[in-house]
């Protein structure tokens, strides 16, 4: 029996240090098949405890596990549940365990590990992936102890260094990159795609910076018009986008769905 006295932590990640976009991006967790991943590896008598972490930078697995878990069990029901071909997957893939997953996720949190280091928006995805793990029923003492000392070493890194000096997002730097283009966002015709907690941002740092012509677009188009009306934005539907695109000044791409 799997008991907290005989586990091991195991992470298999694939991310900006390992691939280039277009791979990430095939590789991207979709939402309809992220509960199917989370019960397929629970399914596995020798996996307690599970957090999927999927951003556009990364796709990382987190696992409490009995030690002699095989780690292809890993690969083959992320591929499984994706519909990749695992020979696919391999070379972008790695697999860590137990001190070297703790010191990982610790830096991922803090954004020492990001792409762009420092950026803050990376806690906030750690944290969304462990709202949803939560749902799941995928979380148990472990994870949870480390999640929490992740996000407290997150706190002293960007309160007592000076890593996010400057308040580093990306979505502030791509807005503040189109004022410096364009001089004045308040006539700039402004496309987002996307509308989730970086779309969202980004449209906040436009409005701050006085963009007024905001359009944007979104898988899920509901959504797109609840954060377009809290905006004072246009909406469009998602099929559309492709061929409106000419009538922007600024596209802002915010999602890492693929095949954008």
């Amino acid at each position: 029996m799997l008991t907290k006295e005989n586990y091991s932590l195991f992470m298999l990640g694939c991310s900006h240090n390992s691939a280039p976009l277009h791979i990430r991006e095939s590789f991207s967790i979709l939402e309809n098949t992220e509960s199917a991943l989370y019960n397929n590896l629970l399914l596995n008598k020798n996996i307690l405890e599970v957090l999927v972490l999927n951003t556009c930078n990364r796709i990382e697995i987190y696992l409490v596990a009995h030690p002699g878990l095989n780690k292809e069990d890993i690969i083959d029901t992320y591929c499984h549940t994706q519909k990749l071909i695992k020979e696919d997957c391999l070379p972008y893939f790695s697999i860590i365990r137990d001190q070297q997953v703790i010191q990982h996720l610790f830096e991922v949190a803090s954004g020492i590990d990001s792409q762009l280091i420092g950026e803050t928006e990376i806690l906030s995805q750690v944290k969304l992936g462990y709202q949803k793990a939560q749902k799941y029923g995928a979380i148990g003492k472990v994870l949870n102890r480390i999640l929490q000392k992740s996000f407290q070493a997150a706190k002293w890194a960007h309160t007592h260094t000076g890593i996010s000096k400057g308040q580093i997002s990306i979505a502030s730097i791509a807005c503040d990159l189109a004022l410096r283009i364009f001089g004045d966002l308040s006539s700039t015709r402004i496309l987002i795609i996307g509308s989730g907690e970086i779309g969202e941002k980004t449209l906040h740092a436009l409005k701050l910076r006085g963009a007024k012509d905001l359009t944007i677009t979104n898988r899920t188009h509901e959504q797109a018009c609840i954060l377009a009306e809290q905006f004072s934005a246009t909406a469009i539907p998602y099929p559309d986008f492709p061929q409106k695109i000419n009538l922007f000044d600024i596209v802002i791409c915010s999602t890492s769905a693929p095949n954008v």
